[in-house]
């Protein structure tokens, strides 16, 4: 396991506030525009573009969800969020109940587009749901999750599930090996103090580099380790997105960008270190 940094340029006099992340890539929370939340429950179609067409990481959870539950499981999403795969799954016949330490801030509007949807406020770290489901789905959620909190997501994942369940995980996050730690750890903090250098020419306040606590990078046998402790076994493991992890770089965004077959190779590459990383796990 390693620490995951991310690294932004900031203020010197208030840098815990508004910092700009130096990559130009925004973090999960905050990858979709704000400024198109509004306008996106107007109908279900508005919804799902924004929330679930147009977001590269959830069409990748959907192909993978979709291959992995059976007709007739009673699903939970833990941690849900905005509940866009949920909501996708409950429109193709899924009972599902979203999840999340509170209900979203949109859950009203949620609701006026999908009457039958169900929410529970859940701590999976405190304790498990207070019925069994057939499947759970939790993704990027448990990056976040130090060693302890790690234990203890799979200790009450397992409660939750009824005999031989499953749950449906995404990490979310590369890898802890060297290209990871290359670009996290070293590419993209050197790319922040250029930007730190040039943008001080431009603002009358010092600006300084600023190191943020996003989560934890960990291998797959780590993770696995953990869910075996806590009785899960590997049912199938897929990786995608490939680019990601490169395009939080502004001199591999740009490459990519106007470099013919640049993209190519750099997928390949990017094998190594694919930000999605699917699970499903039985218990057992």
């Amino acid at each position: 396991m390693r620490e995951w940094l991310r690294y932004f340029v900031a203020d010197r006099i208030d840098s815990a506030e508004n910092p700009i992340d130096a990559a130009g890539l925004l973090s999960q929370d905050r990858e979709i525009d704000e400024q198109k939340v509004s306008q996106s429950f107007g109908s279900k179609e508005a919804y799902f573009k924004t929330f679930f067409h147009d977001v590269r990481r959830v069409q990748d959870y959907d192909l993978f969800i979709s291959e992995t539950l059976k007709p007739g499981e009673r699903v939970l999403g833990v941690g849900s969020g905005r509940c866009a795969n949920e909501m996708m799954l409950m429109e193709r016949g899924y009972q599902v109940t979203c999840s999340d330490l509170n209900r979203p801030a949109q859950y009203a509007e949620i609701k006026g587009l999908f009457p039958q949807v169900e929410h529970i406020d859940l701590d999976i770290l405190t304790g498990p749901a207070s019925e069994r489901y057939d499947a759970l789905i939790c993704l990027s959620v448990v990056y976040g999750f130090d060693d302890d909190g790690l234990e203890r997501f799979f200790e009450n994942a397992h409660r939750s599930l009824s005999d031989g369940g499953h749950l449906i995980l995404d990490y979310s996050g590369s890898p802890d090996n060297t290209l990871s730690y290359l670009v996290h750890d070293v590419l993209l903090k050197y790319e922040a103090k250029a930007a730190r250098t040039i943008k001080s020419r431009f603002y009358t306040n010092p600006r300084v580099v600023t190191a943020m606590h996003h989560g934890y990078h960990r291998n797959d046998r780590e993770i696995l380790i953990v869910a075996s402790k806590h009785g899960f076994e590997l049912v199938s493991q897929r990786n995608y997105d490939f680019l990601t992890e490169f395009e939080r770089s502004f001199f591999f965004r740009q490459s990519i960008k106007k470099l013919p077959g640049f993209k190519t190779g750099i997928r390949q590459l990017g094998r190594a270190i694919p930000y999605t990383r699917m699970f499903d796990l039985k218990k057992t």
